[in-house]
């Protein structure tokens, strides 16, 4: 019995707390591994080829810049740049050119969640993002095309839809703004999506605010809030259902 005593000690001191020995460098090295937004080959190449556009059509920005910004202050503006047939075709060569870099930084900062499966990669998220925009813009045109007046104020209801092109180009430029801010100054991810996010909301509301001054000046009160309804506020509820489901 001694000599199995002392080939085996008792329980009590045959195990003892463990120490790790291991350095935590290699649980760093392996985080640090971890692919981000920016090192998928597919956001890098649309990263250079946004910027590349901007850079080219930067003529084009310049040309509407002090329009729009007139028109974030008075909702009428919106008439004189859709009168403007030079100037409206550069706000709709500016909206067009906005896609992919708002595509970008919504997808960067992760805006839309994506908790169901899917059979794309998370390296081709963008792609995803892109689909979601693209869904509520022809959902919009769809409901904009059936509930279109035939009457004499069909010319302003078509403005009051153009105005969603002003509203993409100033977000745009709106979040390309606060997300070099965010970068520069190495704010979380956590926290830099909650700022996108709250920037995409005033920036949504200030657009609900002019379409409603735009459709106030044809319909009446009852009217207006309907059309804001039908056109505007149910298509993007639905938007941000799917997104959290």
């Amino acid at each position: 019995m001694t000599i199995l005593q002392a080939a085996f000690p008792p329980v009590d001191s045959a195990f003892r707390a463990g120490e790790l020995l291991m350095g935590s460098e290699v649980v760093r090295s392996a985080e640090a591994l971890a692919p981000t937004w920016g090192s998928y080959p597919l956001n890098r190449a649309l990263v250079i080829v946004a910027a590349f556009l901007v850079v080219l059509f930067i003529g084009e920005f310049y040309r509407c810049a002090s329009d729009l910004l007139k028109y974030a202050d008075r909702w009428k503006w919106a008439l004189t740049i859709e009168e403007s047939i030079p100037l409206a075709r550069s706000r709709d060569a500016c909206a067009l050119l906005s896609v992919l870099p708002l595509t970008l930084v919504l997808d960067r900062f992760g805006v839309f969640a994506f908790p169901f499966p899917t059979v794309i990669p998370e390296s081709c998220g963008v792609v995803i993002t892109f689909g979601i925009l693209a869904a509520w813009f022809i959902l919009r045109s769809i409901i904009y095309y059936l509930l279109s007046p035939s009457s004499g104020s069909s010319q302003k209801f078509a403005t009051a839809k153009r105005t969603e092109r002003n509203f993409v180009v100033l977000m745009t430029w709106m979040l390309l703004l606060v997300a070099g801010v965010l970068s520069a100054f190495n704010v979380g991810d956590a926290a830099s999506r909650i700022c996108i996010i709250i920037v995409l909301c005033v920036s949504y509301v200030h657009f609900l605010v002019k379409k409603a001054q735009i459709l106030g000046s044809f319909c009446a009160p009852l009217s207006t809030f309907l059309y804001l309804c039908a056109l505007e506020i149910i298509p993007t509820a639905l938007l941000v259902y799917l997104c959290m489901i």
